[in-house]
């Protein structure tokens, strides 16, 4: 696990923040934004899914890329010159929008989870300061399995990561990890980068 604060340079982290959060920028409504819950044998107590909104900048499988994908140029070149990931790696990056939810308290987390079920690496780029950490957790998905509905039974917290503008978290993809609904913040915002291993 890697955290690099004040990842882009200060004038271009504005700049995409600002566009990100302007009525230019187009979201989309989604109902589930971790897993739909019928897609996982996870009971967990604390454990609540949240509806939420998304934009798909660019995603491999389904062959989309948004005409928004631009305004990460320098946060592509970045992730190149600091940690030699190019757009060959690219899996999918979507950003992510939660707002607070009734009934949901501090100790409450969205369903833990792994992005995709084989070898990669999963980057969360923070574009507000807000609450609702994300949680990493010490369980992670066995590559090898070959049962893969068989959850792990319950869940661990090895850290906790607060959502800070400009702030990257960088984690094996294996490692079951899920975010949190804000609840003092208005909003929480995130860019969402998967990866395919250097």
């Amino acid at each position: 696990m890697h955290v690099i604060d004040n990842f882009l340079p200060d004038l271009e982290f504005a700049k995409l923040q600002e566009y990100i959060m302007s009525v230019n920028f187009p979201w989309f409504y989604c109902e589930h934004v971790s897993l739909p819950p019928g897609e996982n044998a996870i009971i967990d107590p604390l454990a609540v899914e949240t509806d939420g909104f998304h934009h798909i900048f660019y995603d491999k499988e389904y062959e989309v890329e948004s005409f928004a994908v631009e305004c990460l140029n320098n946060f592509f070149k970045r992730l190149e010159e600091q940690l030699g990931f190019t757009e060959n790696h690219f899996i999918r990056i979507r950003s992510s929008m939660k707002s607070p939810k009734l009934g949901f308290t501090a100790e409450n987390y969205n369903l833990p989870h792994v992005d995709y079920f084989f070898p990669h690496e999963t980057m969360i780029y923070y574009l507000n300061d807000s609450d609702g950490d994300t949680r990493i957790f010490d369980q992670k998905f066995l590559q090898n399995k070959n049962d893969w509905d068989k959850e792990p039974d319950y869940f661990t917290t090895h850290a906790r990561i607060a959502p800070k503008a400009n702030r990257l978290l960088w984690i094996s993809g294996s490692r079951y990890h899920t975010a949190s609904n804000p609840i003092e913040s208005k909003r929480r915002l995130i860019l969402n980068v998967n990866l395919l291993p250097r």
